[in-house]
């Protein structure tokens, strides 16, 4: 079972430009770059996945936390990450649960 939790960028960004600076501000890479799902896996375990909007919809951006763990493990690793891209990006980020 895997359990989310969802921060949404308020910015226009691409979902690209979004995980390179999820990958950078949490010390990761990006996984399956070429595929149509890439994602950041975290060093806690937790992937970071992004839904971005559809065509011609305007930001913002849901950043999914998901983990295998529990609930309370996926909003800490959520929480973290908002604070790294406010603190590293200047990002308005906010919860989304």
């Amino acid at each position: 079972m895997s359990f989310v939790a969802t921060i949404v960028i308020h910015e226009a960004i691409t979902k690209l430009d979004a995980l390179n600076m999820i990958a950078t501000v949490s010390g990761t890479r990006i996984t399956d770059s070429g595929s149509a799902n890439p994602i950041v896996v975290l060093s806690s375990g937790s992937r970071v996945e992004i839904d971005v909007p559809k065509f011609g919809e305007a930001p913002p951006m849901a950043v999914d936390v998901w983990s295998d763990v529990s609930a309370e493990h996926a909003r800490r690793d959520a929480l973290q990450m908002q604070s790294l891209l406010q603190k590293s990006a200047g990002w308005k980020v906010l919860q989304d649960w």
